[in-house]
């Protein structure tokens, strides 16, 4: 049985692309078929106009990736993956990059612990810190606030707006629709199987695109404002 069906959607620059949506529905899964961890059973994913199963390669190195699952070498440190992860992709000043990623998001001091001594709210520090490692065109984040503290939310916040204003894609789920909807650029919610689109934050208030999530999904979970 299909969980997604019908999915259209482009990620342009300069966007934060969010869509809402409660446990369950295929976020998760749609996220990981964009970034080839999942097979397309039909259709097409398309980056700069060509297939990516045809620039496999190049479309991995271009996108940055927070999911649920580390996808990580959990018995070496946070240092080491970062730096073996660095050396594949050839990043410039590794060793600086490195550095300044685990002190932006408060990892310095855990720096050389083992990932699987991480709690929960390191380890999406962590992931995110890789994400952002080969400095990708598009971001793909995976409920990226699950598991941080305010002080991270902050950062992570300001870190997104200044990828936006840069230049970037970036592609959210999220089930929170307050910090969803201040990321955000364009809102979709999923639900039964189908991409619906919200509104935009030029147009549309937080209380519209609250109305409009609500008549979708009440039926299938109750809205979560904050974690």
């Amino acid at each position: 049985m299909n969980l997604l069906e019908n999915i259209n959607l482009s990620l342009p620059s300069r966007q934060v692309t969010v869509i809402f949506g409660p446990n369950g529905v295929g976020k998760s899964t749609l996220l990981k078929i964009i970034s080839t961890l999942e097979p397309l059973t039909n259709g097409q994913i398309l980056y700069r106009g060509q297939s990516v199963y045809k620039q496999l390669s190049k479309f991995r190195q271009a996108i940055g990736l927070v999911m649920h699952e580390p996808l990580a070498y959990p018995n070496l440190t946070a240092r080491e993956n970062l730096k073996f992860l660095g050396n594949l992709y050839r990043t410039k000043d590794l060793e600086q990059r490195v550095d300044n990623l685990l002190s932006e998001f408060g990892l310095s001091d855990q720096a050389d612990r083992p990932i699987c001594h991480f709690s929960r709210g390191m380890m999406q520090k962590f992931m995110i810190a890789k994400a952002l490692l080969n400095d990708p065109h598009t971001l793909l984040l995976d409920e990226p606030f699950s598991g941080l503290d305010q002080v991270s939310i902050s950062v992570l916040l300001d870190r997104i707006e200044e990828l936006r204003s840069s230049g970037k894609s970036i592609l959210m789920t999220t089930h929170n629709l307050g910090l969803g909807y201040s990321a955000g650029s364009k809102f979709y919610a999923l639900a039964h199987k189908h991409l619906v689109h919200l509104g935009d934050k030029f147009t549309h208030k937080l209380p519209k695109i609250e109305t409009a999530y609500r008549s979708l999904v009440t039926p299938i979970i109750p809205l979560s404002r904050s974690e």
